[in-house]
């Protein structure tokens, strides 16, 4: 049974892994390099960071 605090980290993970795409979503059509550049940026980082919390809740749960 997962606790409380595994459960909000899910959440949290679960938010920003939801922001980062919405972000690539509303700027991967951008006439700008950098701005296409960072939204893909913040879509692979939302990915590893997402991937981490639930790599972390598999070894400690």
């Amino acid at each position: 049974m997962r606790s409380a605090n595994e459960d909000l980290l899910n959440m949290v993970a679960q938010g920003m892994l939801r922001s980062w795409y919405i972000t690539w979503d509303r700027c991967c059509s951008d006439r700008h390099p950098p701005v296409r550049r960072a939204a893909l940026m913040a879509k692979a980082g939302g990915l590893v960071h997402h991937d981490r919390v639930l790599n972390r809740e598999v070894r400690h749960g």
